[in-house]
């Protein structure tokens, strides 16, 4: 299988003075050409006081651009996913600690 992908932008903060950090941010896409689900995500920016640090949350598409899953979490430590399709419960996706 072959997946394409857009990078989503990053910024360094704190460099000089604080505790440094850096920020990944924007939208990203997942395509697998042999199929044509799509992953489309969204890194929230950090805000003062490190308020939405860390935070992704988006969607799986199948081919026909229907939702089967929400996806959230957080990109350093874990991500959780839900059917959209059916009422079941959240499911653990991937843990930075696995």
């Amino acid at each position: 299988e072959t997946y394409a992908w857009n990078l989503p932008s990053a910024v360094a903060g704190n460099l000089f003075l604080g505790r440094s950090f850096i920020d990944h941010y924007g939208d990203i896409e997942i395509v697998n050409s042999k199929n044509g689900f799509k992953v489309q995500l969204h890194f929230s920016q950090c805000g003062w006081f490190g308020v939405g640090h860390h935070e992704v949350n988006g969607v799986i598409l199948n081919e026909e651009g229907d939702e089967v899953m929400e996806l959230a979490g957080a990109w350093n430590e874990s991500l959780y996913g839900r059917s959209t399709q059916t009422e079941s419960e959240e499911i653990l996706l991937w843990s930075a600690e696995s």
